[in-house]
């Protein structure tokens, strides 16, 4: 539920569907396959990629 709750704050902001790591607009086939997604696929990758390497997750980890 919290995605959702954070999703539709962003609807009220005017900030959906915007990455929150480069503030470009996040594709329409990535939206509709997951209108939660916070951040573009390329940010989302990256952040993952990391992860991997650290051993550590991010509040984005259910992103995938």
């Amino acid at each position: 539920m919290k995605k959702i709750d954070d999703a539709l704050l962003l609807v009220e902001k005017g900030d959906y569907g915007f990455c929150m790591e480069c503030g470009i607009e996040i594709g329409y086939e990535r939206m509709i396959a997951r209108p939660t997604a916070e951040m573009c696929i390329d940010c989302q990758t990256a952040t993952e990629l990391k992860e991997r390497h650290t051993g550590h997750s991010s509040e984005y980890s259910d992103e995938n």
